[in-house]
């Protein structure tokens, strides 16, 4: 195992990351679910790491983006659905099949089961909408107007918690398409990250609490994109001098984790101490997590052999 994970991190070389590749992806990937644990975990105890699970899914979604667009740059929409099967749908359906068993809505992602599914379904609207504008000529040739209509209309008709990320998809694509990472600066990251502490100071206030949702949900999209943009900044600013080598090995497990901590969250109704809460969960969450990776990339491997032969045979 321990192998396999260091051929698959690239291994080799300094700790210098490069924005947005392989191992970057990685860095951001372990920066973001850790940031989902601390709001899911925190939460039972304070409203401090609130924010940072709507951070955390901004970083997700905005890794969505950007890896999308350049993929499609690169290989078009080929095995576009495959990727997504193997990738998204697989490990979902496993963890489902041993926990809260299977029904036709929540396998299509229509209404998923599990306790954090509703981000899972908010990932398929965006990779539905990507698929649909980058498949027609004159839709990608103006994608930047379909995809913000696209994020203005989730914007108006989504619940507070996804109505929060509308432009999270989005703002990947347009670093990938205008090829923004020349932006990627420490003063642009702070700039940034007083952007996202200002709003969530007018947050605190009883104004902004009392007023209508799209409001609301408009001080929460400005504190956790901002924020996350911050952290993208920051993170490929000090990599020179910070090893977040760690960070990596954390990502790669991390779609695992955020399926697993959505049932390993129900140790808090144990009524064990909170050190020992802590450190269950955690080991549990990690233990598990690293052999549902292991099985999925062994499944994955079949299932891919499987469709890409059938899509051979299609074409011979």
């Amino acid at each position: 195992l321990y192998h396999g994970w260091v051929l698959e991190i690239g291994g080799g070389g300094g700790n210098e990351l490069t924005f947005l590749d392989k191992n970057g992806t990685l860095v951001l990937k372990g920066i973001a679910i850790l940031f989902i644990l601390f709001s899911h975990l925190g939460g039972h105890y304070t409203r401090i790491f609130t924010p940072c699970g709507g951070i955390g899914v901004a970083l997700f979604l905005f890794i969505s983006g950007y890896g999308l667009t350049k993929s499609d740059e690169k290989n078009g929409l080929q095995h576009y659905w495959t990727k997504r099967l193997v990738g998204v749908w697989l490990p979902y359906v496993l963890i489902q099949v041993f926990t809260s068993g299977l029904h036709l809505l929540d396998i299509l992602l229509i209404k998923p089961s599990h306790p954090f599914g509703w981000y899972l379904n908010y990932l398929m609207i965006w990779y539905f909408m990507f698929w649909i504008i980058h498949r027609w000529g004159f839709l990608k040739r103006n994608r930047t107007f379909f995809l913000t209509l696209t994020g203005i209309i989730l914007f108006f008709i989504s619940r507070e918690i996804r109505a929060e990320q509308s432009f999270s998809f989005i703002a990947g694509v347009m670093f990938a398409v205008h090829d923004w990472k020349g932006k990627i600066q420490w003063k642009n990251g702070m700039v940034l990250l007083l952007i996202a502490i200002g709003f969530l100071a007018c947050k605190q206030t009883a104004i902004i609490r009392e007023s209508p949702q799209v409001i609301y949900s408009f001080i929460q999209l400005m504190i956790k994109l901002p924020a996350a943009l911050a952290i993208i900044c920051f993170v490929f600013c000090t990599n020179r001098w910070i090893n977040y080598r760690y960070f990596l090995w954390v990502g790669i497990l991390s779609y695992e984790i955020y399926l697993i901590h959505g049932y390993t969250m129900n140790i808090y109704n144990t009524g064990m101490q909170m050190i020992h809460i802590v450190l269950v969960f955690s080991g549990l969450t990690f233990a598990l997590s690293v052999g549902m990776h292991c099985v999925d990339t062994y499944l994955s491997g079949k299932l891919w052999k499987i469709l890409l032969y059938k899509t051979k045979d299609r074409r011979d």
